[in-house]
């Protein structure tokens, strides 16, 4: 892991980088590590929302500062989360695709892993839309890593499985990039993608739009992540903080 130095709020802050590539036994090893070498600060995106909750409230009974944002844990025993509205996110994204092919077709959904807030929620909020369309009809569905790798041979798995989709709703622009080229590599119709804002996937749809194809790419606030560190200096500074800070734009 990478150690590094920052500068902000008037601190100096040493700080290491840990990525526990999705694996949570290893996330959970990581967060003991820190409990034992007595980090001040732990900021905390869970790959797991309810399986880190113990040692969680471990780092936070030893004195851990814990900032837990983006994708959440369900233990309220930490210093502060920061979130989205992932839900809303999900409602946004599906209805574009409902309204983009019409309010009916067969059409792919694409999850992030099993387990995580971030994908529950997205999809919680996308299924209430699909269900009060019921001309929509949901062929093929994959839970993949947020990852365009392993995103590649599942869309091209289900785009030949399913030819006659007219739309597909990803929860990542890694999912959305991947299916925007198996399209392509398949020969196949440039249908609808809801996505995100990763550059392939951007890229790749400014080549295409002189071909008609229509995408949807949010954005994650990215400054969720200095909001978290904010909260966690001022919390070492003995500051109160929020114990929620909602980032929706």
């Amino acid at each position: 892991a990478e150690v590094q130095r920052l500068t902000d709020m008037g601190a100096t802050i040493d700080f290491q980088v840990f990525d526990a590539n999705g694996d949570t036994a290893t996330q959970i090893a990581q967060i003991q590590t820190m409990i034992d070498q007595k980090y001040d600060i732990c900021l905390l995106i869970a790959g797991s929302a309810t399986a880190l909750d113990q040692v969680v409230e471990s780092a936070h009974s030893a004195g851990v500062v814990v900032v837990n944002w983006d994708s959440l844990v369900s233990t309220d025993q930490l210093t502060a989360i920061v979130f989205e509205d992932q839900v809303e996110w999900g409602r946004m994204t599906a209805q574009w695709l409902v309204d983009e092919i019409g309010g009916s077709g067969p059409i792919l959904a694409i999850n992030g892993p099993a387990g995580i807030s971030v994908s529950e929620q997205r999809w919680q909020g996308a299924k209430e839309v699909f269900d009060a369309n019921p001309g929509v009809e949901i062929v093929g569905t994959a839970n993949i890593e947020y990852n365009e790798a392993p995103a590649l041979p599942e869309m091209e798995s289900l785009l030949s499985a399913h030819p006659d989709v007219v739309g597909i709703w990803c929860q990542a622009g890694a999912h959305a990039s991947a299916a925007l080229k198996t399209l392509q590599s398949l020969g196949m119709d440039l249908v609808p993608i809801a996505g995100e804002n990763f550059n392939a996937f951007l890229l790749n749809w400014c080549d295409l739009v002189d071909e008609g194809f229509s995408g949807f790419g949010t954005a994650e606030a990215n400054y969720m992540a200095v909001i978290s560190l904010d909260l966690a200096i001022l919390a070492v500074q003995g500051m109160p903080v929020p114990s929620t800070v909602d980032a929706t734009p």
